[in-house]
């Protein structure tokens, strides 16, 4: 089994880990952003209410104020009211 001294530098290995995994991360702040200004489009429109409670559904993983944010939008767009704005405007 190697030993390793202490004076020794770590692996770059572990430098391009954590490369990966702000990447990720940063790849995945970049796309939510991105569903939430289309879902902001649809509700400007009212079309695609199912897409738009998607999005506060995955929004809800956002603590604190994006749970907050996506918990407050699927009651105001499971609401009776609201789903006549959106369902009228896709008839039209």
């Amino acid at each position: 089994m190697p030993t390793t001294r202490s004076g020794e530098a770590p692996p770059a290995v572990i430098g391009w880990v954590f490369f990966g995994i702000g990447a990720f991360i940063f790849i995945c702040l970049i796309v939510m952003a991105a569903l939430k200004f289309k879902a902001a489009r649809c509700i400007k429109r009212r079309s695609s209410r199912v897409f738009c409670m998607i999005v506060a559904g995955f929004s809800c993983l956002e603590i604190p104020y994006g749970t907050a944010l996506g918990v407050l939008s699927l009651i105001v767009l499971s609401r009776n009211s609201v789903k006549n704005l959106f369902s009228s405007n896709s008839a039209s």
